[in-house]
């Protein structure tokens, strides 16, 4: 049966029901189809399987029986584990098939909803609506009838139904004759969407469900990214010296620098190298062709110096080594290696002093080791009492632990054993500083979770060389742990706890917390059409891209496989809105560099703000519901989801 729209929600329904949902069954049709030619991939089938329910709510939503209820089967069929899905491709194949032609009919308008039983009701009541005790009798009776006089379900999709569906033109006249009901009781919008409140369920027919909206939806324009928000990280402290003859050569990368925040300036390249002499904030770029081959001696010595070159071979790489050359990127160049590398500069530049934590009985031999590390720039935390050594690192994130091996009260081995239990100190470096000269003794240190082991008496330079060396590699490692290797970005679980800790912190300083949601659109379709090594990279450069422009503070990692989560604090609506808009289009501007082509991709984002109850699982079901309608519509989205009042 057919359903007659009203005109209120006619544009709606033409625009989600016709355009967008035919689209995602496409995808899925696609999706499925891979899934018949290839292994089954677990992390690939979950995400599909969110699309889809996503889809079905939309379909149900909107009284799209027969779609809906191809997806739920499509669904239970994904469900499935891996082994049985492979034995069950022939299946799939008929799916493929069924979504295919269910995207092609919705595109006409051709939709079919509705059982037998509600066309039975509605042609028992055509002038005014059943109350709730009449359609609930109703109800029963229809529950009551044998099977076999129900309508057919969608497992067929019968010739019969399709016949009588109706074209985009059909819905339009046919609606057209409740306008005048559906201008009484619409919604007004205004900068606010709110869900359908009504959805008529056969031709002709009153009756109609009422249902309550659980959230209310704003949908911000993202706007033009000509001004910086006042909330987002200042300009970066580095500036660029492109000394390239051809300024023509890489326009992208000189793009996409200026973009991220560097100062990018032309320079002839003897003036940039003496400039650059021995600041660590100036860095030199140079494309090596512009260089003779015979280099006859280094043109840089104290410059942080790049060079881009055509090809990638040992002669070219020796020569940028003899021009003095502090790195080199061949064709095609990976923007992404050359920003984690300003980066990293850039950290290092501003790093703060490492913290050094010394273990020692003796007062005076605990006064050296502080003075010698103090004066060289470390900060330290002292403890001469071995029973004060968890209470006093309760209070200082040590990178390394220097430990002495006899104590009174207890034995370094067993201290380290101590520590050693703790989630916290388990990756930190614990180095021993002992005169022990028994070898037994030492490697029971060392198999007591110790990292290196030390003969008294220690020399100056010795002890400040072993300080930075494992205090440098704890800190280096330290972001890579419960984070992704190849983002950076924290792992679910780590942001998932990140929020709690978050939502507490505002509950006791009364302070505002929200939520960001972000996912990047048709990424399924991007990885069908440039392989899914383009979705790694895409996904690095919008990492890259939130961890070098929000603030320390702002967390961000993965919320899944494939959407990240933002977490922004003390600030309030307009400037958290101002700072995902200016990140969403930040993004959609700068193409993703993969394989020699430039490959535009666009955000959908979903924000919540922190209620006041306090409830995170309440705040992130608002974030996911605001991202389902970003999702929705075609390219960059940014939606604000409030709980209905």
């Amino acid at each position: 049966m057919n359903t007659e729209l009203k005109q209120s929600s006619k544009s709606d329904f033409k625009k989600i029901i016709c355009r967008r949902v035919p689209i995602k069954l496409q995808q899925f049709a696609r999706l499925l189809s891979d899934l018949t030619e290839s292994e089954v991939d677990p992390v690939r089938i979950k995400a599909m399987e969110s699309q889809i329910r996503k889809t079905k709510e939309t379909c149900l939503e909107y009284n799209v029986e027969a779609t809906a209820n191809l997806l739920s089967k499509v669904e239970s069929q994904l469900n499935l584990d891996p082994e049985t899905i492979d034995s069950q491709k022939p299946l799939i194949r008929r799916f493929v098939q069924r979504l295919e032609s269910h995207a092609d009919r919705l595109k006409l308008g051709q939709i079919n909803t509705g059982t037998e039983q509600a066309v039975k009701a509605a042609k028992k009541q055509t002038d005014s609506d059943y109350t709730e005790e009449e359609l609930e009798a109703e109800s029963n009776k229809a529950s009551l009838e044998p099977d076999n006089q129900q309508s057919p379900t969608t497992d067929s999709l019968s010739e019969a139904s399709l016949d009588d569906s109706v074209s985009e033109e059909q819905i339009s006249d046919s609606s057209a004759t409740d306008s005048s009901t559906a201008d009484s009781k619409a919604i007004e919008t205004g900068p606010t969407d709110t869900a359908p409140t009504e959805v008529a369920a056969v031709p002709g027919s009153a009756i109609r469900t009422q249902i309550e909206p659980e959230y209310e939806f704003k949908h911000s324009v993202v706007e033009d990214k000509s001004e910086t928000p006042k909330l987002l990280s200042g300009e970066s402290e580095l500036t660029i010296y492109w000394c390239l003859n051809n300024d023509d050569a890489y326009p992208i990368l000189k793009q996409q620098m200026s973009d991220f925040g560097y100062n990018v300036e032309s320079y002839e390249l003897n003036q940039a190298i003496a400039t650059a002499a021995g600041n660590s904030q100036k860095v030199v770029i140079a494309q090596l062709e512009d260089f003779e081959d015979d280099v006859a001696e280094p043109v840089n010595q104290t410059s942080h110096f790049i060079i881009l070159a055509q090809r990638d071979n040992l002669e070219q790489r020796l020569k940028s080594i003899r021009l003095g050359a502090t790195l080199f990127f061949a064709e095609p160049i990976d923007t992404i290696k050359i920003m984690e590398y300003l980066d990293n500069l850039e950290r290092t530049t501003n790093a703060a002093p490492f913290r050094v934590a010394v273990m020692e009985d003796s007062k005076a031999q605990a006064k050296y080791n502080d003075k010698v590390l103090s004066d060289a720039g470390f900060e330290t935390c002292v403890v001469i009492d071995p029973m004060q050594l968890l209470n006093s690192l309760s209070n200082f994130d040590a990178e390394v632990i220097f430990m002495d091996m006899q104590m009174p009260g207890c034995n370094g081995i067993e201290l380290t054993k101590v520590l050693r239990q703790q989630e916290r100190f388990q990756t930190v470096p614990i180095v021993f500083l002992s005169a022990e000269e028994n070898h037994e003794k030492q490697r029971e240190a060392m198999t007591s979770g110790g990292t290196a082991f030390i003969e008294k008496p220690v020399k100056k330079e010795q002890l400040l060389f072993t300080a930075e060396l494992y205090a440098r590699r704890s800190r280096n490692l330290q972001p890579h742990i419960a984070r992704d290797f190849q983002t950076g970005l924290a792992s679910p679980a780590l942001l998932r706890e990140q929020i709690t800790i978050e939502s507490e912190r505002a509950m006791r300083q009364n302070n505002s917390m929200f939520f960001a949601l972000i996912e990047m659109n048709g990424l399924a379709e991007l990885n069908l059409d440039h392989g899914y090594a383009f979705g790694e990279r895409a996904m690095q450069q919008l990492a890259r891209l939130l961890r070098q422009r929000l603030r320390k503070t702002d967390c961000v990692g993965f919320f899944d496989s494939h959407r990240i989560g933002v977490i922004l604090s003390h600030c309030a609506d307009d400037e958290a809105e101002k700072v995902m808009s200016y990140l969403t289009q930040s993004f959609a501007s700068s193409p993703v560099a993969f394989e020699g082509k430039s490959i535009k991709a666009s955000l959908s984002v979903g924000l919540s703000r922190l209620g006041n109850d306090y409830d995170v699982q309440r705040l992130v079901k608002r974030a996911e519901a605001a991202l389902n309608q970003a999702a929705q519509r075609e390219n960059t989205h940014l939606i604000w989801a409030h709980e209905s009042k």
